[in-house]
């Protein structure tokens, strides 16, 4: 309905008919632990499972890539940024070549997703989720490595960066300069200086928008307008 206002703590949930392919064991809402079922506690335990060897496979697919750059005698000189393209994610759906019951989890045959459950856990101690444009959905750990060109050492920096700057940065360490447009069209401009971002600067995902000026964020859902879901963060959440 137009104009409908939806609190900011919505949860619309999962479609009835995708929740019940995955059986009885499935949850579309971050609740306790102590109040699922034995069979609910099996499968998020199981899907948590399969969750951390997929980190495992791909922690150690990245030593590879470290391994081969030593050996190359590179990777003093080599920049090496590694982030998550956002917070987990609370979504439950079925894509690909869909999901069988039957099959083994993990296997080809299935498609499983962490939930909300997990989600809320993965992404303590921030709220909300991939898709939320709360610190749940859009902060996330960016390792940059690059010994040969990065004087400081194990240092942690809290100032907020955005991915739509990694293109131009790298064009300016490879002293390539970055095109005034593309297919026609001025080319974006950056977000942020080395320090800060651009005051005000507005940022969307899916239909949730928010904007940040230094330790205050605004936020709406759904793209709904409505004063009452405009949210101020404090620095406390960032």
């Amino acid at each position: 309905m137009a104009g409908e206002w939806i609190p900011l703590d919505c949860n619309l949930g999962t479609k009835p008919e995708v929740l019940e392919r995955f059986g009885v064991g499935e949850v579309d809402r971050p609740v306790p632990w102590q109040s699922l079922t034995p069979e609910q506690r099996e499968f998020q335990a199981t899907k948590m499972a399969i969750h951390a060897a997929l980190v495992e496979a791909m922690d150690r697919e990245v030593g590879r890539i470290i391994r081969q750059l030593e050996a190359m005698q590179a990777l003093d000189d080599t920049l090496i940024l590694f982030l998550s393209d956002n917070g987990a994610s609370a979504e439950i759906m079925v894509r690909g070549e869909g999901h069988d019951r039957s099959a083994p989890p993990g296997s080809r045959k299935t498609f499983l997703c962490l939930g909300p459950g997990w989600s809320s856990c993965c992404n303590a101690p921030f709220r909300r989720h991939k898709t939320w444009v709360h610190e749940g959905g859009i902060a996330t750990p960016w390792i940059v490595h690059w010994p040969r060109g990065i004087s400081a050492r194990g240092e942690l920096r809290h100032q907020p960066v955005h991915v739509v700057d990694v293109v131009p940065t790298a064009l300016e360490l490879a002293g390539v300069p970055l095109p005034r447009e593309h297919d026609g069209a001025p080319s974006p401009k950056r977000s942020s200086s080395a320090s800060r971002l651009t005051p005000g600067r507005p940022g969307s995902v899916a239909v949730r928008r928010a904007t940040r000026d230094g330790s205050l964020r605004t936020g709406r859902c759904s793209g709904r307008r409505s004063p009452a879901m405009a949210q101020a963060s404090a620095s406390s959440e960032r």
